[in-house]
């Protein structure tokens, strides 16, 4: 049998016509590199879900921040406004 080589390359199978042990541990072999690239498929398509997820997630804190910003300008005028108000208030009343 000639050597098995290791690699980067997951996605080849050994071929083989062994029907003794050697065969039994490449049927293995090639299971747990299906399995692998399934796992690594997996893996990937989880990282670009989380990426996509923080992405979003980012853009709605932007978003919520300018909002929130925006709100508090808006409660600063109006309590400037009713700070005016009441101290003219108190002049029309002294």
């Amino acid at each position: 049998m000639g050597r098995v080589r290791c690699t980067r390359q997951t996605d080849r199978s050994i071929a083989h016509q062994r029907k003794d042990e050697t065969g039994i541990l490449l049927n293995a072999l090639n299971t747990m590199t299906a399995n692998l690239q399934h796992l690594v498929g997996q893996l990937r398509d989880s990282a670009h879900s989380i990426a996509s997820a923080t992405a979003q997630i980012a853009a709605g804190n932007l978003d919520l921040s300018g909002r929130t910003e925006e709100h508090a300008s808006s409660l600063e005028e109006t309590a400037a406004s009713i700070s005016v108000l009441l101290n003219s208030e108190i002049r029309v009343f002294r």
